[in-house]
């Protein structure tokens, strides 16, 4: 992700860490939200689980709810299993918090972007096309 070039995803879980023991908490909750052919590749669940597999921690795993306008779309039920079961190996409990009300259009993050879908939309593409005029990658 570009912020990992500010905030190294190294430090982000070493700080992860020192919570844990500065807090005596006994685990910490990561939300995941996939997207289809962005984020949901088995070799980056694999990743997900082995970087976390220190950290007592749980990642709640969030298929993505379609937005009219915005060009993502929800990985398959199989993929998102797939994904659970491959961060799991590696030792991170990763529930699915399946959707409620996509039909319509009032899952989570459908609801409060309803109004605002033409003006995300532009600012998704702008962002995107900035990025592939300057070659960065936004995973």
């Amino acid at each position: 992700m570009p912020i990992n070039s500010q905030f190294p995803l190294s430090q982000l879980l070493e700080a992860c860490r020192e919570f844990l023991v500065l807090t005596g908490s006994r685990r910490l909750t990561f939300e995941y939200v996939m997207l289809k052919d962005i984020n949901d590749s088995l070799s980056e669940a694999e990743d997900l689980g082995k970087m976390l597999r220190d950290i007592p921690s749980i990642v709640n795993l969030i298929p993505y709810n379609p937005v009219p306008g915005l060009p993502y779309q929800s990985s398959s039920k199989n993929r998102v299993r797939q994904f659970s079961e491959t961060v799991e190996k590696n030792g991170t409990p990763c529930p699915i918090r399946w959707s409620r009300g996509q039909d319509i259009l009032a899952a989570c993050g459908q609801l409060s972007t309803r109004n605002q879908t033409k003006r995300l939309a532009i600012s998704v593409s702008y962002t995107h096309l900035r990025a592939h005029e300057t070659g960065r990658n936004l995973v």
